[in-house]
């Protein structure tokens, strides 16, 4: 159909997912879950490692609480406070990197933890709406795809109908009740074929 191969973007969603662009829904549902489960172990062993530190430094922890509540205090003119807060926060953390040269490397992984979580659940890919714009715009990805084979049985009402009288029929059957065929088409024994019918073979049979 295409004379060359048709090139693939690299770093896709896919890519990190680990599946390629004409993956099922449930398979990209299934993958998005195992990714999150490996972030989420990664940050929380990043997370133990760095409340040992904390907990190393007396008032760290609480330091860098106060950074933070002030900072997002902007109704009130605390520019003095959050000046001399972080002073006292930068000399609580030099402690902690003298303890453990990790410590910044820890603090910048688990908001790369967080912001790839994050990165993740606002892709939503085996979500068919999001997934489609998502394709649509990293040409060709939305080309490749299988298009679907599966039939709604239940879509056309003659079909319904006859796949509902069938389960009908086979319930009654187990039941001990009598069934009737009108054809052929909805009865499965057929033991009853080679029985001899006075109407067709007539009175005396040789």
């Amino acid at each position: 159909m295409f004379e060359y191969p048709i090139p693939i973007p690299r770093d896709t969603a896919y890519d990190r997912f680990g599946i390629g662009p004409e993956a099922l829904p449930e398979e990209v549902r299934e993958a998005k879950m195992a990714l999150i489960a490996s972030i989420g172990k990664q940050k929380s062993q990043s997370e133990k490692e760095l409340n040992s530190i904390y907990d190393g430094v007396p008032g760290l922890r609480e330091s860098l609480q106060k950074v933070k509540n002030l900072q997002s205090d902007t109704e009130s003119d605390n520019s003095h406070e959050i000046q001399s807060e972080r002073k006292k926060l930068a000399g609580l953390e030099r402690k902690a990197q003298e303890k453990n040269i990790n410590f910044r490397q820890l603090q910048r992984r688990i908001s790369e933890y967080d912001q790839e979580l994050e990165d993740i659940n606002r892709k939503s890919l085996e979500k068919p709406e999001r997934r489609r714009e998502y394709d649509e715009s990293h040409p060709p990805l939305a080309l490749l795809k299988l298009g679907t084979c599966v039939e709604n049985e239940f879509a056309e009402n003659r079909t319904a109908f006859y796949l509902l009288r069938c389960e009908v029929s086979e319930f009654l059957r187990k039941n001990g009740e009598e069934v009737f065929h009108p054809s052929d088409f909805t009865r499965t024994d057929f033991s009853s074929d080679f029985t001899l019918n006075s109407l067709l073979d007539g009175d005396k049979h040789e």
